[in-house]
């Protein structure tokens, strides 16, 4: 065995094999002639048969192994794009999370007076931010006209009319009100990046209701639906950061280190439990063992979210199961309803596959047909729906 560069040359067995099924295939002759133009194409110039040293060999032997690594990434690659490509993006499942992120703005507009979403100041006189991107509050000035006018947009984001027209419209609505509003909570800003990465998604998308079931004359072209994939990447990407950083970022406050913040959170005056709650949470709480596996059990859950966008589909489902239900408890508990539905349809977008859209069924008793829906998890009949 004698060690040419980075690769090995054997006297006798591999490289012949290797000589045998690849070097002739790329027309190298060993003998008293040689093909110039494929020694060429492998940088090797002319050798001639039994005159070529152990030293040119090892030369083909590396270039003729070079190039079976790059012919086997190549196919790796080619399988991965193809996969990628092929899936359907333009399904029910992004039209849930448009309409879920759009009912969480329509709670926060129909539920609260605009004296309370925009508090005066002397900053700001009427309450209202005006960034320098116009926001809807700063164009209509008078905020009881402008929540009209949002509340009328958001409505038909929900019933997933046109989401080429509404998409954009539907950012509007976010970025205005978490830019030029008061009172936010958190979930405002995450609701205007997903509505701005969804834009091109929905414009892309050629049904004209997100509700729609996708058939095959839905499916739209290949360049579409690549481009739509990519954008919904980078929303998994963005929610896979967000787990990430607020998992972290717990960890480096004492409360969290010593296992007492969920304590004093759910016990706080202003943002913790309703006083129809505090007493369980004080009982149960009560117990440091009890208090410490809540608290911890947060931020681990949150950074094991994180990583979800490496796991397969399986370990998703149990990911996507445990943090939609720590995110309802965030809203039965802390009362941050809209919060927990901006991050559950972040969570539907990024562990819930897209192309998986949730099938409907119609059947009665009486063998009328009457919808309804599954979440996907339980296996329907296939002919509710055709991709």
């Amino acid at each position: 065995m004698r060690r040419l560069g980075r690769c090995k040359l054997h006297q006798g067995g591999i490289f012949d094999s290797y000589r045998s099924q690849h070097v002739r295939q790329l027309g190298i002759v060993w003998g008293s002639s040689v093909d110039i133009a494929g020694a060429s194409a492998l940088g090797l110039g002319v050798i001639r048969g039994r005159r070529a040293d152990a030293r040119a060999r090892g030369a083909i032997y590396c270039g003729v192994l070079k190039l079976r690594i790059l012919g086997r990434i190549d196919n790796w690659t080619s399988r991965r794009i193809g996969a990628f490509v092929s899936q359907n993006p333009f399904t029910n499942v992004y039209g849930a999370a448009r309409s879920i992120v759009a009912l969480s703005g329509l709670l926060v507009l129909i539920l609260n007076p605009a004296d309370i979403l925009f508090v005066a100041s002397p900053a700001t006189g009427t309450g209202v931010t005006c960034p320098s991107i116009p926001s809807l509050y700063c164009v209509i000035p008078d905020s009881g006209v402008a929540k009209i006018i949002a509340i009328v947009v958001l409505l038909a984001v929900i019933s997933g009319i046109l989401p080429q027209v509404t998409a954009p419209l539907h950012w509007w609505v976010a970025f205005s009100y978490q830019a030029s509003a008061t009172t936010l909570e958190g979930g405002d800003q995450i609701a205007a990046i997903i509505t701005l990465l969804l834009i091109p998604v929905a414009i892309l998308d050629p049904r004209w209701n997100h509700w729609i079931p996708v058939g095959r004359t839905h499916r739209g072209t290949q360049y579409r639906r690549a481009t739509a994939l990519l954008f919904l990447l980078l929303i998994q990407v963005q929610a896979s950061v967000i787990y990430l950083v607020a998992g972290v970022a717990k960890f480096a406050e004492p409360e969290w280190q010593d296992g007492t913040a969920m304590y004093y959170w759910l016990t706080h005056p202003v943002f913790g439990s309703p006083e129809w709650q505090s007493g369980i949470y004080l009982l149960v709480l009560s117990g440091p063992v009890v208090v410490t596996l809540v608290t911890w059990a947060v931020p681990v859950l949150e950074i094991v979210a994180a990583g979800a966008i490496f796991m397969q589909q399986e370990g998703k489902y149990v990911v996507l199961a445990l943090i939609m239900a720590m995110h309802v408890m965030i809203a039965v508990s802390m009362g941050l309803p809209a919060f927990s539905l901006v991050m559950i349809a972040l969570d539907l977008l990024y562990l819930w596959p897209v192309s998986k859209p949730f099938r409907f069924s119609w059947r009665s008793r009486s063998g009328a047909q009457t919808p309804s829906v599954s979440s996907g998890f339980t296996r329907l009949d296939s002919r509710a729906y055709q991709p």
